[in-house]
């Protein structure tokens, strides 16, 4: 059986995590929900993870430029894999 993710993957699509330390303030609940929101439109949220000491946003977008946004404008970091 496929993963979700590959099986629904366009050529074009980008995949990445956005990494969210402890030390942000987008890290916890409440922070999860505020930087989503403020993701670009372009940026579909596959899977959301909440850890004691690093929280994850696994996304996939087309747009590369997300990614620049993403990590210069919400100040987390962000991996393409």
């Amino acid at each position: 059986m496929k993963n979700f993710v590959t099986e629904n993957l366009d050529e074009n699509d980008i995949i990445f995590i956005v990494n969210i330390g402890s030390d942000s303030k987008y890290f916890g609940l409440e922070g999860m929900i505020k930087i989503r929101r403020k993701l670009p439109t372009t940026v579909e949220i596959i899977v959301s993870q909440m850890g004691s000491n690093i929280s994850k946003i696994i996304c996939r977008t087309q747009n590369k430029s997300d990614l620049q946004f993403i990590s210069e404008n919400l100040l987390v970091e962000v991996i393409k894999v």
